[in-house]
């Protein structure tokens, strides 16, 4: 009778344990997604809102991401 009460209690260990990591997993990836764009806008990346309202007060779509062309390092 010992064993199942075991089996249960390594079980509801191991989800519990997994389910407490998940925070760390969010921390992970927000911090990935800071020094990506940390060194993006080193290299003259930038970001703006995904609308933007257009002279009839309506909104249109336009793309998240600029690029200044004076501050790309690389040659063409």
């Amino acid at each position: 009778m010992r064993i199942p009460y075991f089996r249960t209690f390594l079980i509801a260990a191991t989800a519990g344990i997994a389910l407490s990591l998940q925070g760390c997993g969010l921390l992970v990836a927000g911090g990935a997604g800071a020094a990506g764009g940390y060194e993006a806008s080193e290299h003259g990346y930038g970001v703006q809102s995904p609308v933007e309202e257009d002279t009839a007060g309506g909104y249109k779509p336009q793309n998240p991401i600029t690029h200044d062309e004076s501050e790309d390092e690389s040659e063409d």
